[in-house]
């Protein structure tokens, strides 16, 4: 009966698969709003860096699969629940009949707190960290300076030139001078932008007198967003769980009053 369970719920995460796979960037699209906000407000880069060359694709697929696994998650716990009940009286089997409804509510209740509330909030915080982490620009030791005999280095080009001046816009131009770059800065975003062409790119940017940089991966943040995203579901069906326990006879409203002080 396990074998025939398994069997029966991979085949439904694979059905899910394909279908997060056909949908793949319409859910990419869905999730790294955040990221993107919370670092856009910091007047960073919003595009994911990669370092080897299949990493996006990778990270595609491995979105695919996890949206596959959630697509069929209800197929696949009720042949779980199925494999299980089997060994469950009557009256056991009725109480999880009673709150699996409930717990799979409090299951996306705790999952979409997360994903709306917690989450921005979070990456907040966890840029403006970053972002007010001070570094002094880096100095020679005396003794490297004398070993090196380090001097300033010469400044080329005519005395009287001075400091490049660009225009700052509320707004990206809507028209591009034919045969020419043009650069631009976007006091509504914060950025450095250039366009070349019809082709607009934000030029990389990192704060004077800040010790990091973020630089965020796809696969990175999908990794992050999935686990608490599980770890805050999970949380939210602490009290359903409770319920059961205590309906079963395994847990005690007497031994919740006594361990009260210690929670």
């Amino acid at each position: 009966d396990l074998r025939h369970r398994l069997i029966f719920a991979l085949v439904r995460v694979a059905a899910g698969v394909g279908i997060a796979t056909y949908y793949i960037y319409q859910i990419v699209s869905f999730l790294p709003p955040p990221l993107r906000v919370a670092v856009a407000q910091a007047s960073y880069p919003t595009s994911f860096v990669y370092s080897a060359m299949a990493r996006p694709v990778i990270a595609y697929l491995n979105l695919a699969v996890i949206a596959g696994i959630v697509i069929a998650s209800p197929w696949v716990i009720y042949q779980l629940w199925q494999f299980i009940a089997a060994g469950l009286y009557h009256r056991e089997r009725s109480i999880v009949y009673k709150f699996i409804g409930p717990s799979i509510f409090l299951f996306l209740v705790g999952v979409a707190f997360f994903f709306f509330l917690v989450l921005p909030i979070t990456l907040r915080f966890f840029i403006g960290f970053a972002d007010e982490t001070s570094a002094s620009a880096p100095q020679l030791w005396p003794t490297e300076a004398l070993i090196y005999k380090h001097e300033p280095a010469a400044t080329t080009g005519p005395a009287s030139a001075g400091p490049l001046t660009v225009p700052a816009l509320g707004a990206d131009p809507t028209t591009a001078p034919a045969g020419a770059a043009e650069i631009w800065f976007n006091t509504a975003e914060n950025r450095l932008k250039m366009r070349v062409g019809q082709r607009v790119m934000t030029l990389m940017v990192s704060h004077e007198g800040s010790l990091f940089t973020p630089l965020p991966s796809l696969d990175e943040y999908l990794s992050f967003v999935s686990f608490l995203g599980l770890l805050f579901g999970l949380a939210f069906e602490t009290p359903m769980v409770l319920m059961i326990l205590a309906k079963i006879g395994i847990v005690s409203p007497k031994g919740f009053v006594k361990a009260r002080k210690y929670a």
